[in-house]
């Protein structure tokens, strides 16, 4: 079994594995596939996939299978606090920690990974050690372990607890540089979201934005890009953020975006050129590199884009070179 699982791609499974698991799961005549989704299923399954997990004897293939119905198990938050009252609840971080295998490794971060939808199933885990456990794995898995640490720092709560432990953004910031792609955009829009505070912002420019801007520049995945640009964009609301993305030649960079036939890269660039505008640099590179960009996007048909678009006209216009570039293009335009 290889890839991400997910509940819908482990349904298949059912039909021929709970037949297979009658004996472990002590139930004589297994539910039909379509009752896998009934509100029982997770109350009388639930606790018996764990022990399987939890078994040192059940084989790796077993446990891949189980995991694969687990998440099938666990559709709702309903069946997802039923894990809170199993002995074995802990068994998730037991897999990651003395388990080899990569396959089990990548299935188990994405058992864990919906179990972080649930904010009671996510502060235990959170409190049993999740994050050390998961920093421990990044050689062995790191596409799955930033796609975890992506579904903590999505929730607004675990922010600042991620901050505390300064090893969290520094190895986001080293995926960057991985060869796993998935790895890279998980930690790119990672650091965004932990950028929305201001300790978030001083941990990414104390390791660096080289590998943000790299990841802006490139063209081989927009997901990637858009990742980068996300954090980029939180960078620029701070004044050092600010001063470090326009020292590193960011406005050029992000100028060269508004061109991308992308509206989501293009709102992103434009967000983060509103961030910069308040630098008088910032405002005359912007005026440089922009001017005609922006003159063509006041007529976008996105909403969003349109009003950032002349926000940002509006806010590098107080530089009077600017206005008068800006003067001088609607003369030639029209």
């Amino acid at each position: 079994m290889s890839g991400p699982l997910t509940s819908q791609s482990s349904l298949h499974l059912t039909s021929e594995f709970l037949e297979d698991l009658n004996s472990d799961l002590g139930i004589h005549k297994p539910p039909p596939p379509k009752d896998v989704i009934s509100p029982a299923f997770g109350q009388r399954y639930v606790p018996k996939l764990l022990r399987i997990l939890a078994t040192a004897e059940s084989s790796s293939e077993k446990k891949l299978k189980t995991l694969a119905l687990f998440l099938t198990a666990t559709v709702d938050d309903a069946r997802k606090a039923e894990v809170l009252q199993c002995e074995d609840r802990d068994v998730f971080l037991e897999l990651l920690t003395n388990t080899q295998d990569k396959e089990i490794k990548t299935a188990t971060c994405t058992a864990v990974r919906k179990l972080f939808e649930f904010t009671p199933t996510r502060e235990f885990l959170y409190d049993c050690g999740i994050v050390d456990v998961l920093l421990s794995n990044v050689e062995a898995v790191p596409g799955p372990v930033a796609e975890c640490f992506s579904g903590l720092a999505e929730k607004r709560d675990m922010v600042s607890k991620l901050l505390s432990d300064t090893k969290v953004a520094s190895t986001l910031c080293a995926l960057l540089r991985s060869e796993d792609l998935g790895a890279r955009e998980f930690s790119a829009q990672t650091l965004g979201c932990l950028c929305r505070e201001d300790a978030g912002v001083a941990q990414v420019l104390s390791n660096g934005i080289g590998d943000l801007l790299e990841g802006v520049r490139q063209a081989s995945s927009l997901v990637l890009k858009n990742a980068c640009l996300f954090t980029v964009m939180q960078l620029c609301r701070c004044y050092d953020g600010k001063v470090v993305v326009i020292r590193a030649s960011g406005v050029e960079l992000l100028a060269a975006c508004l061109r991308i036939q992308d509206e989501d890269a293009q709102t992103l660039a434009m967000a983060a050129l509103l961030g910069l505008s308040t630098e008088l640099e910032a405002k005359e590179r912007i005026s440089n590199e922009c001017t005609e960009d922006l003159m063509k996007l006041q007529y976008s048909p996105s909403a969003k884009l349109k009003s950032n678009t002349d926000n940002l006209i509006a806010s590098i216009s107080e530089f009077p070179a600017a206005k008068a570039k800006f003067q001088k293009t609607v003369l030639v335009i029209t």
